[in-house]
């Protein structure tokens, strides 16, 4: 069975908190029966810039990393992943 892969991109910083947790909830309960991994380019505070984060979904619990900081429209990416 293949995992189930969401991207979105400056999507969730248009929901109000209540949805962002509703939409995670139901990812989490949706991995009880096969992994999801959530990549997503999300502008969710001012005090950073943009970053892309890679949210991985397995039997009900969540992991998320931040992968990189991006400028809104794309002019540069600073990968903060390692390896």
């Amino acid at each position: 069975q293949a995992a189930l892969c969401v991207f979105h991109s400056f999507t969730l910083n248009q929901f109000p908190v209540e949805a962002r947790e509703a939409f995670d909830l139901q990812l989490r309960d949706q991995s009880n029966h096969r992994p999801i991994y959530r990549l997503g380019i999300e502008w969710l505070t001012s005090d950073f810039p943009p970053t892309v984060t890679l949210t991985r979904y397995v039997s009900g619990e969540s992991t998320t990393e931040t992968l990189a900081y991006c400028e809104s429209h794309g002019r540069w990416l600073e990968w903060r992943a390692e390896g």
